[in-house]
């Protein structure tokens, strides 16, 4: 199955509000950016998910292109989603590899199902540019307000209160 229909994959502006008229795109790079957001709270970077996200999109999508497929990919998408979700409540020092293979499974299905697209699409290149620049847009949300939550998050754990406090304290001896 095409993500879309022929007539409307034209150009950039098709590529541009393809993830925002789509809720397994849009719930997907939006969880993606939380996710990366939140692992902050282990140490990693809030950009290591949402880039591998984009590596699996481009990817996979530079595989596809010039392949015609006809599959269903929106029951494994929106299994995804499901997979992502879940992933949101478990503490990232204990998502290891799970998530950036979620993630990276995710961006291929996504980059594979959009290639078909660009293969009937009247201006390829454009329609992918415009789908890369919101898709940057939507992970990089998310994953400020992943980031700004963990943050939030690490700060209220007793373990850091209890440290910060202690050292106000040391301050007040001096």
């Amino acid at each position: 199955m095409y993500a879309h229909l022929e007539p409307q994959v034209s150009g950039w502006w098709s590529g541009v509000l393809h993830p925002m008229e789509s809720p397994d795109h849009l719930l997907t790079m939006l969880l993606v950016g939380l996710l990366g957001g939140l692992a902050v709270r282990a140490g990693r970077s809030s950009f290591t998910l949402p880039a591998v996200f984009v590596i699996g999109l481009l990817g996979w999508g530079l595989i596809g292109v010039g392949i015609d497929r006809r599959f269903d990919s929106q029951p494994v998408l929106y299994a995804l989603v499901a997979v992502l979700t879940v992933l949101l409540f478990v503490n990232p020092r204990f998502t290891g590899i799970v998530a950036p293979v979620v993630v990276l499974a995710s961006g291929a299905l996504h980059g594979l199902s959009h290639s078909t697209d660009a293969n009937h699409a009247a201006r390829p290149v454009a329609y992918a540019a415009g789908f890369v620049f919101t898709s940057g847009l939507l992970l990089a949300v998310g994953a400020i307000v992943g980031a700004a939550i963990g943050h939030a998050m690490k700060a209220r754990c007793p373990a850091t209160v209890a440290a910060r406090v202690a050292s106000l304290d040391d301050r007040a001896l001096v």
